[in-house]
């Protein structure tokens, strides 16, 4: 299991109300995160054996991370802290303690972005050269995108705002309309979907994308108020290792 998966699996928890495995499949999240980037800089076990506590393991690897400057001192003080706090829901005596699920979310967003800085995130793979229409453009000039360089959407841009996206279903909906004719001057305000494709956030995980591109065709990436770029099912297919 990655650690993108664990954390995705924490996710879930949080979201069927269950704080404590929330808060702690995301710990054991971060200690897989920090296992792999350590072994990558030379880490190796101390070898002191199983008695050795869960807490003073997890710190061995914050160590090595922040001695090989992979961390900065106050990502170490972060995860000395969550360390710590897992040691208060699950200790050696067998007490359990729930943390509240305002507390174990809050203690999520911090792993998050302990690991964030080691997974591929969407700015990593997201096209940035966004191609647009505007609700006023004949449709004739994208259709001939479509068939060419395989664009499955574009966002329909009016001021600079997001109204609507022109889609390769909007486009067959047409064609079927027209009785198989299709007009190529027909404006894209005319055919165009007023459902916005979803945004998302440059520093997002490809975890996140997975998900969200299940059920969606794309996702719009959003910095600092401005379209940045767009992520599609082929940009993430170019993640995949055959």
């Amino acid at each position: 299991m990655t650690w993108s998966d664990a954390l995705a699996k924490a996710e879930s928890s949080l979201i069927e109300g269950n704080s404590q495995n929330a808060f702690c499949e995301g710990f054991g999240a971060l200690e897989i995160c920090y296992r792999v980037e350590a072994r990558k800089h030379g880490w190796h076990s101390s070898g002191k054996g199983k008695s050795k506590f869960e807490y003073d393991k997890f710190m061995e690897l914050a160590n090595h991370l922040k001695q090989k400057q992979i961390i900065s001192n106050d990502e170490f003080e972060i995860a000395r802290y969550l360390a710590s706090a897992r040691n208060v829901c699950v200790h050696t005596y067998g007490f359990e303690f729930e943390p509240s699920l305002k507390t174990a979310e809050q203690l999520l967003v911090k792993i998050r972005q302990l690991c964030s800085k080691f997974g591929i995130s969407v700015k990593d793979v997201m096209t940035r050269d966004v191609q647009s229409a505007k609700p006023d453009d004949p449709i004739g000039r994208f259709i001939g995108q479509m068939r060419k360089d395989g664009i499955s959407q574009f966002p329909v841009l009016e001021n600079g705002e997001v109204i609507g996206t022109l889609t390769e279903e909007t486009v067959f909906r047409a064609w079927e309309a027209g009785e198989g004719i299709l007009d190529p001057k027909m404006l894209v305000r005319e055919i165009m979907d007023s459902t916005t494709l979803p945004p998302i956030e440059p520093t997002a995980l490809l975890a996140d994308v997975k998900r969200c591109l299940l059920t969606k065709p794309a996702l719009l990436v959003w910095e600092n108020r401005k379209l940045a770029g767009i992520v599609t099912k082929h940009d993430l297919l170019k993640q995949i290792e055959i």
